[in-house]
């Protein structure tokens, strides 16, 4: 016998289904924990702001800290290391924010509706950022849903978010940002 320890295997019941369909709700503490974790890993990377994308296909991580998918649309949280916290959502969106798990200030955003809807805000894209109170030297995170990880490309330069919105926080951030 080696040095290493020994591995007994052994037979582990197979656990009951819950076939109940009682939805289980995430606790307050939960959420909390959550939000204080992508705040410390802000702080950490020395962010001054997270914007999170977000669309029903592609909404976990939106998900995961404001307790909802956002439906039919896009969405963006955008989380300030002060921690305040804005939503940009679209027309179908915009009155779930009060609903959220996580406190923000709603933002309207008609661009993130579904084709042929009502479109009047008289803010562009820039705009409705810069309500979110994204500035000029500020240093951003983006966050989509895909964890690029290819050993040819910068992997710090792809973003799986429309490239609309990229391209308008950069512009916003200036070349610092």
């Amino acid at each position: 016998m080696n040095t290493l320890e020994q591995i007994d295997y052994g037979y582990v019941k197979e656990p009951a289904p819950d076939c109940s369909q009682i939805p289980v709700m995430l606790t307050d503490e939960t959420m909390e924990y959550r939000y204080r974790k992508v705040m410390k890993r802000m702080e950490d990377e020395n962010f001054d702001v997270l914007v999170v994308y977000g669309d029903l296909e592609h909404g976990n991580n939106f998900e995961y800290l404001t307790g909802f998918l956002p439906r039919f649309e896009e969405a963006l949280l955008v989380m300030h290391k002060d921690g305040s916290n804005y939503m940009i959502m679209g027309n179908e969106n915009l009155n779930k924010v009060s609903s959220a798990r996580i406190k923000a200030t709603p933002i309207h955003a008609p661009h993130f509706s579904l084709p042929n809807q009502p479109m009047e805000c008289g803010k562009d894209i820039a705009g409705i950022l810069s309500e979110a109170r994204i500035r000029q030297g500020m240093r951003i995170g983006v966050v989509g849903w895909k964890q690029f990880t290819s050993p040819s490309e910068d992997n710090r330069t792809l973003f799986d978010v429309p490239y609309y919105l990229i391209d308008t926080i950069k512009r916003l951030a200036g070349p610092e940002g």
